[in-house]
C-alpha cells in the first residue's frame, strides 16, 4: 500500500484539503487492515496450545525425573510454541 497524495504545486486551501482528504483515507484504510490483522492473530493464537496444555501433555508423555525431565520439558516447550 502506498500513500496516494494528489499532485499539488501550490499550497492553496483546496490543495491542502485534497492532501488532508487523501491522508485521512489512507489512515482509515490502514486502521481497517490493522483490525483484520489483529483478528487473524487472535484466531491463530486460539489454535495454539496453552502453556498449561503443553505442561499437561508433557507430564503425561514423560515419566522421567530430575535434570532429564527439565531438559525434555524445555525441548517440548520450544517445539510446541
Amino acid at each position: 500500500m502506498s500513500l496516494q497524495i494528489p499532485e499539488c504545486q501550490d499550497l492553496s486551501l483546496e490543495g491542502i484539503r485534497k492532501i488532508l482528504f487523501s491522508l485521512n483515507k489512507t489512515l482509515v484504510d490502514l486502521n481497517r487492515k490493522q483490525d483484520l490483522f489483529q483478528v487473524e492473530i487472535k484466531e491463530e493464537l486460539k489454535q495454539r496450545p496453552t502453556f498449561m496444555e503443553v505442561l499437561e501433555n508433557f507430564s503425561i508423555k514423560q515419566g522421567q525425573t530430575g535434570k532429564n525431565k527439565g531438559q525434555l520439558l524445555w525441548k517440548s516447550l520450544k517445539t510446541s510454541l
